[in-house]
């Protein structure tokens, strides 16, 4: 089953990974320490990433493009308990592939 939309929630060091297929079902959900992250999005076929805008999403909007995945960033207000919530939800209706959000392909400068 090929994962269409990832949702990343961004930490300092314990990652939230929400991956949905293209009908929006949940089928991927895991806590990924930073150091595992590049070797999990290695291994994954490219898809949509959606990642909530902060100040290290840039970095990761360009690791993640450079093993061919399309990064999207995304706008979410509210403490640790809303994006607990708000997080699986973004990724299963799919706002992570909208054109809405900011699109972060490879740009350098």
């Amino acid at each position: 089953m090929k994962v269409a939309t990832i949702r990343l929630d961004i930490a300092k060091q314990v990652f939230q990974v929400h991956g949905a297929i293209k009908a929006g079902r949940t089928v991927l959900r895991r806590k990924l320490r930073r150091n595992e992250v590049g070797h999990f999005f290695s291994e994954l076929e490219p898809c949509v990433v959606g990642i909530e805008a902060s100040g290290s999403a840039h970095y990761w909007a360009r690791v993640l493009g450079g093993f061919g995945h399309t990064v999207r960033l995304t706008v979410l207000i509210g403490g640790l308990a809303q994006r607990q919530v708000a997080v699986p939800a973004v990724c299963m209706h799919g706002a992570a592939g909208r054109d809405a959000l900011l699109d972060k392909r490879n740009q350098s400068g």
